[in-house]
């Protein structure tokens, strides 16, 4: 873990959100960003919130805060992302 966190502290390419719900941290994401797209390395909601929609809201506000470039997802996030992603298309 301490090998991933300092890829955020010594990458300015590699950026990492905490997420707030109240005074509680409930989640985080963690982006790589190159000129053409970010790529989601990291992503995850405490356990206790999961279900409602934590995870859907870190990513529509990331992907505000990049626009115009694409996001797109690591292998480790692809399944994560695309659970966010099919929740926004309902929504």
């Amino acid at each position: 873990m301490q090998k991933t966190l300092r890829l955020y502290v010594e990458n300015k390419n590699w950026q990492l959100y905490l997420w707030k719900k109240g005074e509680d941290f409930v989640g985080l994401i963690g982006i790589e960003v190159d000129e053409q797209s970010f790529v989601v390395r990291h992503a995850s909601v405490n356990p206790s919130f999961r279900g409602e929609g934590i995870g859907r809201a870190m990513v529509e506000k990331v992907q505000q805060l990049m626009e115009p470039i694409a996001m797109q997802a690591a292998p480790e996030t692809e399944a994560a992302l695309a659970k966010c992603l099919e929740q926004k298309d309902q929504g």
